[in-house]
């Protein structure tokens, strides 16, 4: 008499004709290639989601670093400054935020603004720039303080290129903002004579002020022309500085 031979996994006769044929029929048939191949779709498909939004979240990583960006509402805004106006009422303009209105004083008119963290505190502060008389400019720097109130900080009037003045370059075309830092960049004459300058000012945490990092300016007439940098106003504060070209201080 034959021992019973049993499947020790299952404790069954490993020697019946049923379970032979079992056996031998599932490892005659073939892996799930299907199920596998949807578990790699599925898997694919998870991994491409993630990029996507990985992608999607870019665009607002980048934007919450733009000085200035607050929500929806615009950084800046820039009036024709160039055009000639005759009078008050032809007066080139833009509309400020409410919260900078206090600093558009009477009689003056705004013609542009923007909003950046200029003093590197990580609250959005504000370059202002206005008119007086349809002519001569002021440039202000307003401040956010610690409890959300803005400050003017700093003003110069023989910063700016006075509307008049630009000939046929037309003077300034408007501030280039950066972290801590702008650029007031103007050119003023005709194709026979003129002059331009390109100065930065950046903030000192040490000094609580914006100073000259870098200043460089050009001279143009029949003879010929020449650029250089103006070493001699490196590290001169905003409100020591004054361009070389006529402002409304000039």
């Amino acid at each position: 008499m034959n021992k019973l031979k049993t499947d020790g996994a299952l404790g069954i006769d490993s020697q019946s004709p049923e379970l032979r044929g079992f056996l031998e029929a599932a490892h005659r048939r073939p892996l799930p290639v299907v199920d596998l191949q949807m578990a790699r779709g599925t898997a694919r498909l998870l991994s491409s989601v993630a990029i996507v939004l990985v992608a999607l979240s870019i665009p607002r990583c980048l934007f919450a670093q733009v000085p200035g960006a607050v929500g929806n509402e615009p950084a800046s805004a820039v009036a024709d400054l160039q055009t000639m106006c005759g009078d008050d009422d032809s007066q080139q303009r833009v509309a400020v935020p409410a919260e900078l209105t206090p600093f558009v004083p009477p009689g003056a008119t705004a013609v542009e603004w923007h909003r950046a963290d200029l003093n590197l505190d990580g609250r959005p502060d504000y370059l202002l720039v206005i008119e007086h008389h349809c002519d001569e400019r002021t440039l202000r720097l307003v401040v956010r303080q610690t409890d959300g109130a803005l400050t003017l900080a700093a003003e110069s009037d023989h910063l700016i290129t006075c509307r008049s003045c630009g000939g046929m370059y037309g003077g300034y075309a408007g501030a280039i903002l950066g972290r801590g830092s702008f650029t007031i960049q103007q050119e003023t004459g005709s194709a026979a004579a003129g002059l331009g300058e390109k100065v930065t000012f950046v903030w000192s945490k040490k000094s609580k002020t914006w100073f000259v990092s870098a200043a460089e300016y050009s001279e143009h007439s029949s003879s010929g022309s020449y650029r250089g940098k103006d070493s001699e106003a490196i590290g001169l504060g905003i409100q020591e500085y004054s361009s070389h070209l006529q402002t409304i201080g000039g």
